[in-house]
């Protein structure tokens, strides 16, 4: 047992790229699940997500009105164009 470190040392094996990158991803992945987890906590606390919500309906509706609003004078405009023919060709 005293000779353990030393057994392991000489049977050491190169890392190969892929082991690194586990190494690697072990250490970042974890504090940045928390840190994440963290965020979201704070914007469902504060109530991000329910002034977020009613500013994009609002912007949703802005251009749903703007939309119908074009529709209604392009059929406007073709309405009078049929009339106008009609009118012409009496």
């Amino acid at each position: 047992m005293l000779f353990g470190p030393f057994v392991r040392l000489w049977r050491w094996r190169p890392v190969t790229a892929r082991q690194l990158m586990a190494k690697r991803l072990m250490l970042i992945v974890p504090p940045c699940f928390f840190i994440g987890v963290g965020m979201e906590a704070f914007m469902i606390k504060t109530g991000f997500y329910t002034i977020a919500t009613r500013k994009e309906a609002e912007r949703r509706a802005e251009a749903i009105d703007a939309e119908y609003e074009a529709y209604r004078q392009k059929k406007k405009q073709q309405q009078q164009q049929q009339q106008q023919q009609t009118s012409s060709s009496q």
